[in-house]
């Protein structure tokens, strides 16, 4: 038997932690350094040391798993689960959720950390959406977030942060949760059975949580055991399974149920006594992935994360360094004058990025009307069809499949649309691009300078393109409305006094096609509504961005102009011999990737 040896290789944690202390060390002195600070400016000087001081501390510190996802997604009962009691606040109100750090110590406990730096010592009879209300009401300032300590053996080795919801309903709470994602090392993405992977989470899960590059993430489709049969479950997984996939290959699926596994654990009553051994059986699969894929890997995620933070890092500083040295060689007799022209022309500039804003509007628009046209010709077909199927299929089968078939349909009609026109916006987002870095340039060396255009574009081409990446995955699952027909089929099936004949059985579905149709097309105004929202704003952040790198550049340059201590030719001869040190830092982390 051969056995590969990449297999039985696996990477050396304190040498790898070794290698990026001292290259983080290394780096620390290049920003510290007189030269450096007079190229690229005391800001951006300080920011390189505090990213520096930041992954050094992830090396060494807790191992964080996140818990994220939208509002009432039941994160909190999944964190009790995991651990075995009633630790997590549970049943929140907007107005009573928190931010909740959940870490091991001998002596279980909880306080409330306030913004103004001070402390409410919590007991855990406190920790319930009731008890925090009126504690809120009290206090002297808001909750930063609350400190919890619990004994539970499994925090020996993790500590868990149960986040608030993300998503329309508590919007306000979105940036500090990605805040939190750039201290995490796992990512547990917790989505409803009952209306899994809507558009803002595909969105929270493209734009914040892929680009970060986690090395695991988990998502969790809670809730399952309302979905009432094993045949429901199998249903919804494959559909999960199909959408998880083309957001990215790397992260694992779970369909569990928390509260489940909650009663089972205090040996209270389970929601759902048939499915009591399949979800058991899940939720066992689900925390031996924690332990083998997270906390016996805990080591190797965390050097895992730093190199990764570390070449972003890298990244940026050769960048920023391309476009200072491009700047200062492109017309060095006009840098005094080139940050208030740019100034100037930002007025002109601002009008073109409205009227591109109003164009971007008005074509989505345009294909939101072309999307309903052609799914207006597909209902037809579908209600057609279920007209002809009557005395086709048996009872049995309509019963079992209907909902989750028409599910399938509608969903690949509306992402057949979607995916038509996200391509023509994703175009027509990078054509823009293209087109503001050469009129920044134009404005700010009076000139089009291709290589300077191209450099704004590569530095401020991160967050575009995670907008981008939402787009191209901005066809979600589509099951809202066929709730209503759900709901039809069941309180049908439960009238007792009705045979159950396939027409008979159908009537509910055809007699309520008319609100399906309706509830279609809101969906569509929906998504589309998002995306021009998208689309539009996009354009702000490019403009914005480009206009920011440019005039950072500029002045950067002006400065190195106008230093009499040093020569233009002495910076540019510097950051020549900067840009060498890190390639070959890059060359180096590039052994561990």
């Amino acid at each position: 038997m051969t056995v590969d040896l990449n297999e039985k290789i696996i990477p050396d944690f304190d040498v790898i932690t070794e290698n990026i202390e001292n290259l983080l060390t290394d780096i620390n002195t290049v920003q510290s350094d007189k030269l450096f600070r007079k190229a690229l400016g005391n800001e951006y000087s300080k920011k390189v040391k505090e990213e520096c001081t930041s992954i050094k501390k992830r090396l060494y510190g807790t191992f964080n798993i996140v818990i994220i996802g939208d509002f009432k997604r039941g994160k909190s009962t999944l964190i009790n689960a995991i651990i075995g009691e009633n630790i997590a606040p549970t049943a929140v109100t907007p107005e009573t959720v928190t931010i909740n750090k959940i870490s091991y110590s001998e002596t279980p406990g909880a306080e409330a950390i306030l913004k103004n730096g001070k402390k409410v010592l919590l007991s855990y009879n406190e920790l319930n959406r009731k008890a925090i209300e009126d504690i809120t009401k009290q206090l002297p300032a808001e909750i930063d977030f609350i400190d919890i300590k619990s004994d539970a053996e499994i925090l020996k080795e993790i500590s868990v942060i149960d986040t608030p919801g993300v998503g329309d309903l508590l919007k306000a709470f979105d940036q500090k949760v990605a805040d939190y994602l750039v201290n995490a090392d796992a990512i547990i993405y917790v989505i409803s059975a009952r209306s899994p992977l809507s558009i803002s989470e595909q969105a929270f899960l493209s734009s914040a949580v892929l680009p970060q590059n986690f090395s695991r993430i988990f998502a969790v489709v809670n809730m399952t055991d309302t979905l009432e049969t094993p045949e429901n479950i199998q249903k919804i997984t494959d559909l999960m399974s199909e959408r998880i996939s083309t957001i990215s290959s790397d992260i694992s699926l779970f369909m569990l149920s928390a509260l489940d596994e909650l009663c089972r654990k205090k040996e209270l009553k389970r929601p759902e006594p048939e499915l009591a051994n399949l979800l058991e059986t899940n939720f066992y699969e689900f925390e031996t992935a924690i332990n083998n894929d997270i906390v016996l890997q805990k080591d190797v995620i965390k050097s895992e994360r730093a190199v990764s933070l570390t070449s972003n890092l890298l990244n940026e500083m050769q960048g920023k360094i391309d476009l200072l040295k491009k700047s200062i060689k492109a017309n060095s007799d006009n840098l005094l004058i080139n940050k208030d022209d740019l100034k100037k022309q930002n007025e002109a500039l601002s009008g073109h990025i409205e009227t591109a804003k109003t164009e971007t509007a008005q074509v989505v628009d345009s294909m939101k009307t072309e999307s309903k046209g052609w799914m207006q010709k597909y209902l037809t077909r579908i209600q057609f069809e279920l007209e002809s199927i009557q005395s086709q299929v048996t009872v049995s089968d309509l019963e079992r499949y209907l909902q989750f078939y028409l599910s399938d349909l509608t969903n690949n009609a509306i992402k057949s649309c979607t995916d038509q026109h996200k391509n023509e916006i994703s175009e027509r987002l990078a054509e823009f691009s293209k087109n503001i870095s050469n009129e920044i340039t134009l404005a700010a060396f009076g000139t089009v300078d291709t290589q300077i255009a191209s450099n704004i574009t590569d530095i401020s081409w991160t967050k575009v393109d995670s907008t981008f990446f939402v787009i191209d995955h901005f066809a979600g699952p589509f099951l809202g409305p066929l709730m209503i027909i759900g709901q039809a089929i069941a309180g049908f099936v439960r009238q007792s006094s009705v045979s159950k004949k396939q027409a008979e059985y159908l009537a509910p579905v055809i007699n309520n096609f008319n609100s399906f149709v309706t509830d279609v097309f809101e969906n569509l105004d929906t998504i589309y509504d998002e995306l021009k929202l998208y689309a539009v704003n996009t354009i702000d952040d490019i403009y914005q961005t480009q206009i920011n790198i440019s005039l950072e550049a500029i002045t950067q340059a002006h400065q190195i102009a106008a230093d009499e201590e040093i020569k233009s030719e002495q910076i540019i001869e510097y950051l020549d011999s900067l840009t060498q040190t890190i390639e070959e830092h890059k060359e180096e982390l590039n052994k561990y990737v």
